[in-house]
């Protein structure tokens, strides 16, 4: 497991959780036994969170359809999910300069929210990622102009053969030629 908070902005409290994304989420790597439908999974997690809620472990946000996870609860949560066979990387960070390459093989869920990037990497081994979330703010150091990846290399998802859920937001940049090796999506 891998963990990095760096910088004074990010997430420095709680943070809202869309609960949609979590109904989106458990579908892709199949989360859910005896569901047939969408509505069922979305009920099912409406019921879990509510859970949650009671024993405090999340809260009740200012937004619709959103839940909140304080930072203590969240890193608690990373670190309970960090076991051997679900290692899990996530990061929040001012820029990812280069990506720990010697380290992603083995990640089953890798969640990095930056507020810029410089490049995706070619050829790297994803073995067993099912879940790749990249959520780029605004550049903070540009005005909060768009980010733009500039490099995106063809064979950057071709070490992914398992990746069911693949989340991307403010990501501007071609990433459609590398996504035909994507089958399990």
């Amino acid at each position: 497991m891998e963990f990095d908070n760096k910088g004074p902005n990010t997430l420095e409290k709680d943070f809202d959780i869309p609960i949609e994304d979590l109904v989106r989420y458990g579908i892709g790597v199949e989360s859910f036994e005896d569901i047939a439908t969408v509505g069922e999974a979305r009920q099912k997690v409406h019921d879990f969170v509510d859970d949650l809620k009671k024993c405090y472990l999340l809260m009740d946000s200012e937004e619709e359809e959103y839940v909140k996870m304080h930072n203590v609860i969240r890193d608690v949560a990373i670190s309970i999910a960090s076991g051997e066979e679900h290692s899990f990387m996530v990061r929040y960070d001012k820029a990812l300069e280069d990506w720990p390459q010697h380290r992603l093989k083995n990640y089953v869920v890798i969640s990095l929210k930056l507020n810029g990037m410089h490049g995706l990497p070619g050829n790297l081994e994803f073995r067993k990622l099912q879940l790749l979330k990249l959520d780029c703010n605004a550049d903070l150091d540009n005005g909060m102009e768009e980010v733009q990846v500039q490099e995106t290399p063809d064979c950057f998802c071709q070490g992914m053969k398992e990746l069911r859920v693949l989340a991307l937001s403010n990501l501007y940049g071609s990433l459609l030629t590398s996504l035909r090796c994507l089958t399990n999506l």
